[in-house]
C-alpha cells in the first residue's frame, strides 16, 4: 500500500473515533462543518459577529446557518454575548463543551499519529 492511502486510512480512523465519541452531543454534518468554520475565528482569538456568521458562510443559506447556529446554542455548544455598547451585536462564543470537544480532537489526531 502507499504512503499516501496509509495516510487515507489514518484520516478514516479519525473520523470513526471522532463519530463514537459518546460524551459530546452528536453534531449533524452541517453543524459539524460550521462549529469548524466558528473555531478558525476562535483559534485566532477573533471574535465572530452572529450577523458575519449568518452571511459569510459560503456553503450554506443563511437560513439554513442561523438554523444550525441555533442548534449548537440549544446542544450547549455556542453561546451568544451581546455586545456592551450595542444590544443589537452579539457575538458567538465557544463554551466549555466546545473547548473540550477540539481538546478530544486533538488528542484523537495525535493518537492516530503516533499510531503510525
Amino acid at each position: 500500500m502507499t504512503k499516501h492511502a496509509s495516510m487515507y486510512q489514518i484520516f478514516l480512523n479519525l473520523t470513526h473515533a471522532i463519530d463514537d465519541l459518546t460524551e459530546f452531543p452528536k453534531l449533524s454534518p452541517d453543524e459539524r462543518c460550521l462549529i469548524r468554520h466558528l473555531n478558525s475565528y476562535w483559534v485566532k482569538k477573533q471574535e465572530v459577529k452572529v450577523v458575519e456568521v449568518i452571511n459569510n458562510v459560503a456553503y450554506s443559506s443563511p437560513a439554513t446557518v442561523f438554523r444550525n447556529l441555533k442548534k449548537l446554542r440549544q446542544k450547549g455548544y455556542v453561546e451568544l454575548l451581546m455586545d456592551s455598547r450595542d444590544n443589537r451585536v452579539k457575538f458567538v462564543q465557544p463554551t466549555e463543551l466546545t473547548i473540550s470537544y477540539f481538546d478530544n480532537l486533538g488528542k484523537l489526531m495525535l493518537q492516530s499519529l503516533q499510531g503510525h
